[in-house]
């Protein structure tokens, strides 16, 4: 039976236009079917929404949280590691091949200063 989120997915209308944590719209064309989460948060989040299986890649150390081991023991040593907060790994996440990235406003890949050259 279709979890509560994917019902509402299928009743979503795409293209969807979003803000962001740094207030840019983005704009999702369809439903992500690949999503990198780099923080274990995020990855909670997306499976307690039912997302588990579009999980491609996570964070570092998946193996020693428990809530992988209690809700999602099938991902561990399955899915790509795209390292930490502190250390994201880019190129992992690129290879991956997501159509959704979802990562901390406050990681260092994300500083406006480093998206937006001055």
């Amino acid at each position: 039976m279709p979890s509560r989120v994917q019902r509402t997915l299928r009743k979503t209308v795409f293209p969807l236009t979003v803000k962001d944590q740094l207030g840019n719209e983005v704009t999702l064309e369809h439903a992500a079917e690949r999503i990198v989460s780099g923080y274990y948060i995020s990855s909670s989040t997306c499976i307690a929404l039912g997302l588990k299986d579009k999980l491609v890649a996570t964070e570092e150390k998946i193996d020693k949280r428990p809530i992988y081991k209690l809700a999602a023991p099938e991902l561990i040593g399955k899915v790509g590691n795209v390292g930490s907060a502190k250390a994201f790994d880019l190129e992992a996440c690129i290879a991956a091949e997501p159509d959704l990235v979802i990562l901390l406003k406050t990681m260092p890949l994300l500083s406006p200063r480093w998206a937006y050259p001055q």
